[in-house]
C-alpha cells in the first residue's frame, strides 16, 4: 500500500516536468524521493501508525492525515515545485502574451479523470484500517468533495475567461480528492463539500498565480496536490468532527499542528529538493537542449519516431534544401500516406513549373537582343529590380501604366515609386528574405495586386515575377499589366446583368400574381433583395382626377419592430403633387432620387427618419398611359449617390408594373360587368 503512495508521488512530478526533463534526470527524481522525502514524511506522520506505537515527532503531536494530502500530494507537489524553479519552462510557454499550450488529447485526459476518481475511493476507502462502519462515509465524503471542487472550478473558468473549460474542471475535480483525503472519515457530508469546494477555489487561483510568476507546471501539479493538500489538511481541524479526532486538542490547537505539519513537509520537501537538485544541476543537465524539445523527447530521449514525425522530416528537407525533385516515401494504407501522395503530387506540379521557368529564362539569356526587343515592344509592362529593390528595366508599357518616364525610375527605388505604403515593409522583408535563403513567396506565380500610380491612385495589376540567378546575386523580373479598363468593363456587366435579371424575375413575379396587391408585393420584395435596402412602401391614386396618393398597406420591413413608427406615420400621411418624395414622382412622372433624406427641406418625414437611421431614398412611378396611378418608394439606413442607371430600370419595372395594373383593373372591370348581365 506504501509502496503505491510512494510511486503516486513520483508519478505527481513527472506531469509538472514533462516535456521538458531528461528521462534520466526524472529517474534520478524518482529514485531521490523514493529514498529520501517521501520515506521521512511518511515516518513523521504515520511512523508507527499501525502497529499502535506513534513514533513519529508530528504524529505524536496529534498531526493527523488520513490518506496522504501531505504525505503524497502535498510532498510531490513541492518537490516539483523545486524541480520546475531549476528546469524552467517549456520554450514558447510564456511568450507575450501568454501562451497556453494545449493538451495532447483532451478526452483521453477526461478518461484518466475517471480512472482517478474509481481508485481514488480505493485510496481513501483503502486507508481505513480498523472501524470499517465508517467506509461508506468515507466514499461519500470524497465524492461530495470531488463534486464541489468541479462545480466550483467550472464556475471560475467560466467567469474568468468567458466559456467553461474542461482542463480547468478535471484539476478542480483533482484538487477536490487531494483536499478530502486528509480528513475523509472526520467529516460530514456538508463539511466535506466546503473542503472540496474550498479545493478547486484554492486550484484555480494558484494556476492564475502560477502563470504571473511564469512557473511552468503542465499537469497543475502544485495547485491541485500541493496547496490543495495544504487546504485539506488544515480545513481537517478548522471543519472536521473533535470527537472523531482522538488527539485530546482543541480545535485552534489542532489547526496549529496541521499548520506545522504542513510547514514541516514543505520546508523538508521542497528545501532538500531545492538543493539536491540544484547541485545534481550542475553536473547532469536535468534539462533536454531546445533542439530536443523542439523534436520532442519520444524521439530524442528513447528513439521512438512516427510516420507522421518522418514525412515532416523528409517535408522540412525540402524546404531546407530546395531541391523538390526527390519525392516523399509513402506509408501505405495510412492517413500519413494519404498526405505524402498529394504532396507528391504537389511536388511534380512545383517541379513543371520550375522547369518551364527555366526554360523560359534559359532562352531569355541566349537571345538578349531579341529579348530587349520584346521587352521595348511589349503590351505588358516589364520591370526588372535588383535585390536591393533598385529599378534596372522599364519598358515603355511600364511607363503608361504607372506614370513614371524611363529616365526617371531607372536606378531608383522600386518601392517608394509604384508599392503602396500598407505594403512596402512586406515588399522589403521579401527582398532581405530571398536575399538569405534563395526562396520567396511571390515568385513564379500570377497574381492580383494593388499598385501606385505617378499620380498617387492605387489600381489594380495582374503581375508575375520571375527571379533570376546572374552569378552570386539575383535580379527579378515582373511582367505587369494593368487591369484597371478589365475590372471596370467586367463590374459593369456584372451589374447590367444583375439589373437586367431583376427586371426579368420582377415581371415573371408580377405576371404570376392574381392580384395587384400580390404583384406589387412581389415587386417591393425583390426590389429590395437586390438593393439591400430595408424599407419599401407603394401609394396609389384612387383615379387620374386625384390629387393626393394614399398610402397602401403595403410595405416590405426587413424588421417590422424598428420601423413601426415610421410606418405609422406614413399611412397617416397623404402626399400631393410636389410634396415630399412621392409627391415630386407623382409631379415630375418620373423616378426621384434622394441621397439623405434627412437633410431634405422637402421631405415631411425627415424628423422620423433621422431618428429611426434611414438615409438615402428613391421612388418611382407606375404609369397607365400618361398618368401616374402607383408610386413605389425604397430606404436605405445609409447615404447613397445617386444611381442613374437604377432610376432607369426602375422606370422599366414601373412601365411593367403599369401594364399588369391596366390588365388586373380590366380583367375586374369584366367581371363586374359579367355579374351585372348575370344578374
Amino acid at each position: 500500500f506504501q509502496l503505491t503512495f510512494c510511486g503516486t508521488a513520483t508519478t505527481i512530478i513527472s506531469g509538472a516536468v514533462a516535456e521538458r526533463m531528461r528521462f534520466g534526470g526524472y529517474l534520478i527524481i524518482a529514485l531521490f524521493v523514493s529514498a529520501g522525502i517521501y520515506p521521512v514524511i511518511g515516518h513523521w506522520i504515520w511512523g508507527g501508525k499501525f502497529e499502535g506505537h506513534p513514533s513519529g515527532w508530528l504524529q505524536q503531536m496529534g498531526f493527523l492525515d488520513f490518506a496522504g494530502a501531505t504525505v503524497v500530494h502535498s510532498t510531490a507537489g513541492w518537490v516539483a515545485l523545486a524541480a520546475i524553479l531549476i528546469i524552467g519552462p517549456r520554450h514558447g510557454r510564456f511568450t507575450t502574451p501568454c501562451k497556453t499550450i494545449k493538451g495532447h488529447n483532451l478526452p483521453l485526459s477526461a478518461l484518466g479523470l475517471f480512472l482517478l476518481s474509481v481508485g481514488w475511493l480505493g485510496f481513501n476507502g483503502g486507508s481505513i484500517t480498523s472501524d470499517s462502519q465508517s467506509l461508506p462515509l468515507v466514499l461519500v465524503n470524497t465524492t461530495l468533495a470531488s463534486s464541489a471542487a468541479g462545480i466550483i472550478a467550472l464556475v471560475y473558468a467560466w467567469r474568468a475567461t468567458g466559456r467553461p473549460n474542461a482542463i480547468s474542471v478535471i484539476n478542480g475535480i483533482l484538487a477536490g480528492l487531494v483536499a478530502i483525503t486528509a480528513s475523509a472519515p472526520f467529516m460530514t457530508p456538508a463539511t466535506s463539500l466546503l473542503v472540496g469546494a474550498g479545493g478547486g477555489l484554492i486550484c484555480m487561483l494558484t494556476t492564475r498565480l502560477l502563470e504571473h510568476w511564469r512557473l511552468d507546471d503542465v499537469i497543475g501539479a502544485i495547485p491541485t496536490h500541493a496547496c490543495a493538500g495544504v487546504w485539506g489538511t488544515v480545513a481537517l481541524a478548522l471543519l472536521g468532527n473533535i470527537e472523531e479526532w482522538g488527539t485530546g486538542h482543541d480545535r485552534l490547537t489542532q489547526v496549529g499542528v496541521q499548520l506545522t505539519g504542513s510547514l514541516s513537509c514543505f520546508i523538508w520537501a521542497f528545501g532538500v529538493s531545492f538543493l539536491v537538485l540544484r547541485i545534481l544541476h550542475q553536473f547532469v543537465p536535468l534539462r533536454v537542449s531546445p533542439e530536443e524539445e523542439h523534436l520532442g523527447l519520444n524521439m530524442t530521449e528513447h528513439g521512438e519516431s512516427t510516420a507522421l514525425l518522418d514525412l515532416l522530416g523528409e517535408m522540412d528537407a525540402h524546404r531546407a534544401g530546395g531541391d523538390f525533385s526527390q519525392t516523399v516515401s509513402i506509408e501505405p494504407h495510412t492517413e500519413v500516406g494519404q498526405i505524402a501522395t498529394e504532396y507528391n503530387r504537389v511536388l511534380n506540379r512545383v517541379n513543371d513549373e520550375i522547369q518551364n521557368r527555366e526554360h523560359a529564362i534559359q532562352a531569355l539569356q541566349e537571345n538578349r537582343d531579341e529579348i530587349r526587343l520584346i521587352i521595348e515592344h511589349a503590351l505588358d509592362g516589364i520591370i526588372g529590380i535588383n535585390l536591393e529593390g533598385i529599378v534596372t528595366t522599364w519598358n515603355p508599357q511600364a511607363a503608361n501604366i504607372f506614370g513614371w518616364p524611363q529616365e526617371r525610375i531607372i536606378g531608383q527605388s522600386l518601392t517608394n515609386a509604384i508599392i503602396p505604403p500598407q505594403y512596402r515593409k512586406a515588399h522589403a522583408e521579401g527582398l532581405q528574405r530571398f536575399a538569405a535563403t534563395k526562396q520567396g513567396t511571390i515568385v513564379n506565380q500570377r497574381l492580383t495586386l494593388t499598385a501606385l500610380h505617378h499620380h498617387g491612385h492605387e489600381f489594380p495589376i495582374e503581375l508575375t515575377i520571375i527571379p533570376i540567378s546572374q552569378g552570386s546575386t539575383y535580379s527579378f523580373y515582373a511582367f505587369v499589366r494593368d487591369l484597371t479598363e478589365q475590372q471596370r468593363t467586367e463590374e459593369a456587366l456584372q451589374q447590367e446583368t444583375n439589373l437586367m435579371q431583376l427586371v426579368q424575375h420582377v415581371a415573371i413575379a408580377a405576371n404570376e400574381a392574381t392580384s395587384v396587391n400580390e404583384a406589387f408585393q412581389a415587386s417591393l420584395d425583390r426590389i429590395c433583395a437586390f438593393t439591400g435596402w430595408p424599407v419599401a412602401h407603394v401609394y396609389f391614386r384612387e383615379d387620374e382626377q386625384a390629387i393626393n396618393l394614399t398610402p397602401s398597406t403595403l410595405w416590405h420591413l426587413d424588421n417590422p419592430e424598428d420601423f413601426h413608427i415610421f410606418r405609422k406615420l406614413t399611412q397617416q400621411t397623404t402626399f400631393s403633387a410636389g410634396v415630399g418624395l412621392p409627391g415630386r414622382v407623382l409631379e415630375r412622372k418620373r423616378a426621384v432620387w434622394i441621397s439623405d433624406i434627412t437633410q431634405d427641406p422637402n421631405f415631411p418625414r425627415a424628423h422620423m427618419a433621422d431618428e429611426l437611421g434611414i438615409r438615402g431614398g428613391f421612388a418611382f412611378p407606375v404609369m397607365i398611359g400618361n398618368a401616374v396611378m402607383s408610386i413605389l418608394e425604397f430606404f436605405s439606413r445609409s447615404v447613397e449617390p445617386p444611381n442613374p442607371r437604377l432610376l432607369d430600370i426602375m422606370e422599366i419595372i414601373g412601365t411593367q408594373l403599369g401594364r399588369v395594373l391596366e390588365r388586373k383593373r380590366g380583367e375586374l372591370a369584366r367581371q363586374e360587368s359579367d355579374a351585372r348581365i348575370r344578374g
